[in-house]
């Protein structure tokens, strides 16, 4: 089974998370969409993303990894305004151009073998003074300040070490992540890097901030 399938066996344990819970909330906000509006989730993973927008407006999820797709859909099945499909980001995304109102790109970019071809794609396919709200690991994340960040805003020490337990392989595979960027294997940009690609393909970004008990950046620009 590949790396990304076994990961979708473990990955909604990380909604047992504050942190990860905000960084969800961080992105939504950040979007500000209305319900008119048609928000493309790339590489939506799991839908934790899509379950959020999905009261706010309408929601495509797109991901290559079935079973995380399948979670997704499972979630999502009394949405009528959310919609789930296969489709590969390393191949030229099939939708028109200037189809989308906004777009997110969360804890995806670092796993991407063409992140700029990726970001190119994105600016095709959304609106003119669309958004697009992106997260991505900072260049070298520490996995258990994410923990940390947990506890000091629970206050329940019993319950978060037990916690901490249940999400052993999360933090395993997440540790596996973490060594390869270290190699350079993704693309732990610092946020610099992030913003030099996004202005390459034409957007300009507005916001830049920490997100995930600053474990990540939070970038918001608009086409």
């Amino acid at each position: 089974m590949r790396f990304w399938e076994v990961y979708s066996t473990y990955y909604d344990g990380l909604n047992k998370l504050i942190p990860y819970r905000k960084m969800i909330g961080d992105i939504v906000s950040e979007l500000e969409v209305e319900n008119n509006q048609l928000v493309l989730d790339a590489g939506c993973g799991t839908g934790n993303v899509c379950l959020q927008l999905a009261d706010k407006a309408s929601v495509l999820g797109i991901d290559s990894c079935i079973p995380m797709l399948d979670r997704a859909k499972e979630k999502l099945k009394s949405y009528g305004n959310a919609t789930l499909q296969y489709s590969d980001l390393s191949q030229d995304l099939a939708f028109e151009d200037n189809h989308f109102d906004a777009a997110v790109l969360s804890n995806v970019l670092y796993a991407l073998e063409q992140p700029e071809q990726v970001l190119q794609e994105l600016h095709r396919v959304l609106k003119p003074d669309a958004k697009l709200v992106i997260v991505n690991p900072v260049s070298s994340p520490k996995n258990m300040e994410i923990f940390y960040e947990h506890r000091r805003l629970s206050k329940r020490a019993f319950h978060d070490y037990k916690i901490l337990s249940e999400l052993s392989l999360v933090r395993l595979i997440n540790g596996i992540i973490v060594k390869k960027g270290a190699k350079g294997k993704y693309n732990f940009f610092e946020h610099a890097k992030i913003l030099d690609l996004l202005k390459s393909v034409g957007f300009k970004c507005t916001t830049v901030k920490k997100t995930y008990a600053d474990q990540a950046y939070l970038i918001k620009c608009t086409k």
